[in-house]
């Protein structure tokens, strides 16, 4: 009798510690499988960013610089860029864009049309996944020599999937501001300019 009570009491307990050890695991396995798809994501929205921002860099250096919100190079107006075509919301492109507030939330008040053309680039971009707060940034206004650099900074967050860990890890910069792949994310691409152009005209 003795025996059989105590065979089945540690039956019991087996059984119990199984289900404890699953219930504690399942979480940490969810975890690591939304941790791995979350990392993939933001990898993923960066080779994008920085293949956007390398065509733009290549762009600027075919221009002989970036312009002004107000004015651009010879070169870029005689290809028939324009700030109106370029930064308008009613864009044909844009129609179906699966990332269209990209574009349309961003202020483009100073913007040129290369970094108009940045935004609506990413906003057609069907592989962005939870990216947001987007700013371009190009230079310099002109070169003023065969050879200058030029370059297109793009600022963006990436804002991660719900349950991933990855909310949590955060880094502080050195100036005190909050850093991490969940924070502001910084790309930089440069090229170098075929053309030497020191005159800005103004924008038709």
């Amino acid at each position: 009798m003795l025996k059989r009570f105590l065979k089945k009491k540690v039956k019991s307990d087996s059984g119990s510690s199984a289900l404890v050890s699953f219930i504690l695991l399942v979480p940490l396995f969810l975890s690591l499988v939304a941790t791995g798809v979350d990392f993939s994501f933001y990898l993923a929205n960066r080779g994008q960013v920085e293949a956007t921002a390398r065509d733009a860099a290549r762009t600027v250096a075919i221009f002989g610089g970036n312009g002004t919100s107000a004015q651009s190079t010879t070169i870029e107006r005689s290809y028939g860029t324009t700030k109106a075509v370029a930064c308008s919301s009613g864009r044909t492109d844009l129609a179906d864009a699966p990332n269209k507030y990209l574009f349309l939330s961003a202020n483009k008040t100073n913007l040129t049309p290369v970094e108009c053309n940045i935004l609506a680039s990413l906003a057609n971009n069907s592989g962005l996944v939870s990216v947001s707060s987007v700013v371009a940034k190009c230079g310099p206004s002109s070169t003023s020599s065969v050879g200058a650099r030029t370059y297109c900074t793009i600022t963006y967050k990436y804002d991660g999937i719900p349950g991933s860990p990855l909310s949590f890890i955060q880094v502080r910069n050195s100036d005190g501001s909050q850093g991490g792949m969940l924070s502001t994310n910084v790309v930089t691409k440069s090229s170098e300019s075929e053309v030497k152009s020191n005159a800005l005209v103004g924008r038709i």
